[in-house]
């Protein structure tokens, strides 16, 4: 895939990125409908800043490659675009009815997130509600991996560090628990849920991200 391929008639803008955002794009290129995360018609500065979300992205999609509910990386245009499989889903979080079958649902997501992690990556936005889709099947997935934290399970980074990154997630879990009606909190997720609201203040997992 090309930049050419980008200006062509049957390119369709998903979202215009305001400020630093990306603009995500839909086109089918003959094998089905693939979705465009690009900066490459932003400032320059927004293009620069553009350049590490790109590289981030695609170093997780790539330690992914192959978990189930999250998206196939189709590869980068180049250094201002990635391209990956269309999810035809909508927001969980703003699903109609998103707590019927909250149980089930909250579980397929726990179990998403625990081959991410397995895999030594954290996701560290998944408050946000437009990160988590779902089919009509009922297939959910986690997308947009642009802030997300790449660790080789097994390094001395990750021996060190990863368990401390992950709380984000699981905090976020916790999250997506109640949004789901997936039952109370136990008294343990409760005391962790308040030690990691303390700690947010002062990280940078204190985001802004629509998962409030």
């Amino acid at each position: 895939m090309k930049r050419a391929d980008l200006r062509g008639g049957g390119v369709e803008t998903i979202h215009a990125g305001r400020s630093i955002k990306a603009d995500l794009l839909r086109l089918d290129l003959g094998d089905g409908p693939i979705v465009v995360k690009d900066f490459g018609e932003k400032s320059w500065w927004v293009r620069i800043l553009g350049r590490l979300q790109i590289w981030t992205e695609q170093r997780a999609y790539r330690r992914l490659d192959g978990v189930e509910g999250i998206p196939r990386f189709l590869g980068r245009v180049d250094a201002h675009a990635l391209a990956i499989e269309h999810i035809d889903g909508t927001p969980l979080g703003t699903l109609p009815g998103r707590a019927r079958d909250g149980a089930a649902r909250f579980a397929r997501l726990d179990k998403i997130v625990a081959a991410i992690h397995a895999r030594g990556v954290v996701h560290w936005d998944l408050r946000a509600r437009r990160n988590v889709l779902i089919r009509p099947d009922g297939e959910i997935f986690i997308v947009d991996f642009a802030g997300a934290m790449s660790l080789r399970p097994g390094g001395l980074p990750h021996r060190v560090l990863f368990r401390w990154f992950r709380s984000a997630d699981h905090s976020a879990l916790l999250k997506w628990k109640e949004i789901l009606d997936a039952g109370p909190w136990t008294a343990e997720e409760a005391a962790f849920v308040e030690r990691h609201r303390r700690l947010r203040r002062w990280w940078i997992f204190n985001r802004k991200g629509g998962g409030q």
